[in-house]
């Protein structure tokens, strides 16, 4: 894969590379400009694709944009996003903001496989965010649907965030997108 690379950062994470351009056509070119880079995605590992793709797509109303299968290598891809009319054929590298789910066979058999959600010890990756139109109502709604809590908007003293869990435990903090909030 020509079109990607991986480097690692000070603090032993992974950042993947992807090239905006076809690789023929940037060979011999030896500078880059940052203000042209964007946040692509990020990747999480997930035990039951099932359950994860049910909780991002009903419970956060994100689409699937694109599904990678490798049964070579004994995992898939799900690349899931906010974009109206996603049809699991979008080309994910020109977008922002992307969810990746890596789901590696077998994983869900095993009742005590457990992936590390970064906020146990020893502590590393924090949360994923969304913004809702309304907070008060998304709550509601994970409530009534049987969503995993964190944090409550009426836990504590911030009373404009809550954290719901996924299926594996990640944080996912929810505040209020602004744009959207009635007056």
């Amino acid at each position: 894969m020509r079109h990607v690379a991986f480097a690692l950062d000070p603090d032993d994470y992974w950042v993947e590379i992807i090239s905006n351009n076809k690789v023929e056509d940037t060979e011999g070119i030896n500078e880059t400009d940052p203000s042209t880079y964007r946040f692509n995605h990020t990747m999480i590992r997930v035990k039951d694709q099932t359950k994860s793709l049910q909780f991002y797509q009903d419970m956060l109303g994100m689409s699937l944009l694109r599904t990678s299968e490798s049964p070579s290598s004994g995992f898939n891809l799900y690349f899931l996003g906010y974009v109206p009319g996603a049809n699991n054929d979008v080309n994910t590298k020109t977008l922002e903001g992307v969810l990746e789910l890596t789901w590696n066979y077998g994983t869900e058999k095993d009742e005590n496989f457990k992936y590390h959600s970064g906020n146990s010890e020893p502590q590393g990756f924090g949360h994923l965010a969304i913004t809702v139109d309304d907070l008060d109502a998304a709550c509601k709604r994970f409530e009534e649907n049987g969503v995993n809590w964190k944090k409550r908007l009426t836990d504590g003293r911030m009373k404009n965030v809550a954290f719901v869990l996924d299926p594996d435990g990640y944080w996912i903090e929810v505040v209020q997108n602004q744009r959207y909030k009635a007056t």
